[in-house]
């Protein structure tokens, strides 16, 4: 893997992954944190409503002790029921006093609440006397109607007012259709005896309950809005013991008595007495959040239901736009991990390519200055290198350069297209050119003697890295004489040991060849050693940069590089810790940004720095005593040593 992918790793993992997992972290707590929020705003509901309930059936109850305790009822109740017992004898009174009393309920009582759709009394026999219909009386109630409605059982030892509600339940013959019903049964006491003489028995419709779920009833008192507000899919509705719904759904259609509802919450409801909130699949198969409510005899349940896509809308949007969000700031990162990449890789590269050049014996090869950083620092370490190196090996290169120009055969070189980088002067001589330069540049594979004798070939195979020998019957280009050539190919590998760069070509006659053949194979094996010998050379001068390097970061004394000009230009180049540590400034506040000056006391004259500036510009080296000033503006004597550095 490159360092450039490295560096665009890096960033993008530095970058991308705190955001990501931030982004992860705070959708996962807001998600958690709506849901608590939505349970516990439904659970807020639900007991608002479930007291709504509990006041409406209070209230009623309050109206059955009242009418209970009416005179005149109890007053007809007794009478009635003190008639004989043979229904032939009293049928007659019987009947009319009944339906007086079932009169009396009908256009006395019943207009005070229009919840209450019919009354009747019934004795202790189960027995109807009166009735607001008018079309009961003298019939009697079956014993599980009895116990379902009335409470029949519950009579015998109650108090007075005592009030006793029957369940939700769904009266096939009444008049009012997708409504449950629920029956008041109140006794009525003798004024003569503290014993019960009959029940009153109401029966309330549902239509109440349905708008106080819905919110109509909030309305009808003068509210400017109802329960269900602007929620599109919030369902408040009722279930009895049988898990069926007793109320309206907002959804399905006749759902009253005919819609099962089985699920936790309200099983918890009529089985534990528990009320809960979740999130669950409700009766429609639609998950939703909801709570329940249920009252202590658990004889229903009331729950409120959102959708869960209704409430996680704006959240799931949210959601998008955060992921949407962290992927740009990824792909972010990512281009600007690429830039960054690309830039420092381009001052590696043109570092790297210093250090082949070095390599490949161009000691002359400089780093130019990019920066003052550490890859600037890394330059002018390798610069440092380049100098010590061409100081080393500069006499070995002039003495391969000489061998070359005054060897006896001729000797070129071809770059990996096959162009003709070198020209000795024997080739010269042999070629018949004027001049090195007229062949220099040429294509060497596709000059036309070379491919009549079938050279351009041999070149190509030595290109391909094989070495070759041959000789040739030859014919100058520009003199037309022929003549025989022994050819000897060398391919020149690059640093990676596979790769090709040039082609090294030794020509010579044939017979100064046999005559030279000795002394061809010394100076191939002198010529290996000192390639080898210039490796090893070059090792070890890296190896003294990188300890001079050291000794210098390292040191105690405090070095210093500027450039050589005076006035506004004069910069400083490079300063150590240990100047850092003595002057109090870093490297950062004063590299190619200011002067030496900035240590300036005022303790040396003008006449010191003219003299320091001759003696420098002229070679020599400057050691003087002064007195300088830190970045804090306090002063330290120091012996500072001048001297100029040639590169």
């Amino acid at each position: 893997m490159s360092i450039r992918t490295k560096l665009a790793l890096i960033f993008l993992i530095v970058s991308v992954a705190p955001t990501t997992l931030t982004s992860f972290f705070a959708v996962d707590r807001a998600q958690k944190s709506i849901e608590r929020q939505t349970r516990e705003d439904l659970s807020l509901a639900a007991e608002l409503v479930e007291g709504h309930i509990l006041t409406f059936f209070e209230r009623q109850k309050v109206r059955a002790a009242d009418w209970s305790s009416d005179d005149h009822v109890r007053q007809e109740t007794e009478e009635i029921t003190r008639l004989p017992a043979d229904p032939e004898a009293a049928e007659g009174d019987a009947m009319d006093r009944g339906r007086l009393l079932g009169e009396y309920l009908k256009n006395v009582k019943l207009p005070l609440d229009k919840t209450i759709y019919a009354a009747k009394i019934i004795d202790m026999r189960g027995v109807v006397i009166a009735s607001s219909s008018g079309e009961e009386i003298g019939d009697a109630v079956p014993p599980d109607e009895l116990e379902k409605k009335h409470a029949f059982a519950r009579i015998n030892g109650s108090k007075f007012a005592d009030v006793f509600l029957s369940d939700l339940i769904e009266e096939k013959e009444s008049r009012h259709a997708d409504v449950a019903e629920i029956y008041l049964n109140v006794p009525i006491f003798s004024f003569s005896s503290d014993e019960a003489i009959g029940l009153l028995a109401l029966e309330v419709g549902g239509d109440e309950l349905n708008k106080i779920l819905s919110g109509e009833r909030q309305i009808e008192l003068g509210a400017l809005s109802g329960g269900l507000g602007r929620r599109e899919t919030l369902d408040i509705y009722l279930v009895n013991r049988d898990n069926l719904m007793v109320t309206p759904s907002r959804f399905v259609e006749n759902a009253v008595f005919k819609q099962r509802n089985d699920t936790g919450l309200v099983r918890g409801c009529l089985e534990k007495g528990e009320e809960m909130s979740g999130l669950y699949p409700n009766y429609r198969g639609v998950r939703v959040f909801g709570a329940s409510m249920c009252p202590k005899e658990r004889s229903w349940v009331l729950l409120v239901e959102i959708d869960e896509s209704e409430v996680m809308t704006d959240f799931v949007r949210l959601k998008k736009l955060v992921f949407i969000f962290t992927g740009l700031i990824g792909l972010i990162a990512a281009l600007i991990g690429l830039l960054c990449s690309q830039w420092f890789m381009r001052r590696i590269g043109s570092k790297l390519d210093v250090l082949e050049e070095v390599a490949n014996g161009n000691f002359k090869a400089r780093c130019p200055f990019d920066a003052a950083d550490e890859l600037g620092y890394c330059g002018d370490r390798i610069n440092l290198m380049a100098e010590k190196l061409e100081g080393y090996f500069g006499s070995t290169n002039q003495l391969f350069e000489q061998v070359i120009k005054n060897s006896p055969i001729g000797i070129y070189t071809l770059d990996k297209n096959g162009t003709i980088e070198t020209f000795n002067p024997k080739m010269v001589e042999f070629s018949g050119a004027k001049s090195a330069e007229e062949a220099i540049d040429t294509n060497a594979l596709e000059i036309p003697a070379h491919k009549a004798v079938g050279l351009d070939k041999f070149f190509r195979e030595g290109l391909a890295g094989k070495r070759f020998e041959t000789e040739v019957k030859y014919a100058s280009l520009a003199t037309g004489k022929e003549s025989f050539r022994h050819y000897f190919g060398v391919p020149l590998f690059g640093p990676d040991g596979k790769t090709v760069e040039r082609l090294l070509l030794l020509v010579e006659d044939v017979i100064e060849l046999k005559l030279l053949e000795a002394w061809k194979e010394t100076f191939t094996k002198e010529l290996r050693t000192s390639v080898a010998a210039r490796t090893a050379d070059l090792g070890a001068a890296l190896a003294e940069a990188r300890k001079l390097s050291a000794v210098v970061e390292n040191g105690f004394e405090g070095v210093v590089i500027t450039n050589d000009a005076r006035g506004d230009g004069h910069f400083i180049l490079y300063v150590n810790p240990a100047w850092e540590r003595v002057t109090g400034w870093k490297k950062e506040e004063v590299i190619g940004k200011l002067s030496p000056r900035v240590l300036k006391s005022g303790a040396q004259g003008r006449e010191f720095y003219e003299r320091m500036w001759k003696t420098l510009t002229a070679g020599g080296t400057f050691l003087p005593e002064i007195v300088n000033k830190r970045k804090e503006n306090t002063l330290y004597d120091a012996e500072i040593f001048h001297f100029p550095l040639t590169i």
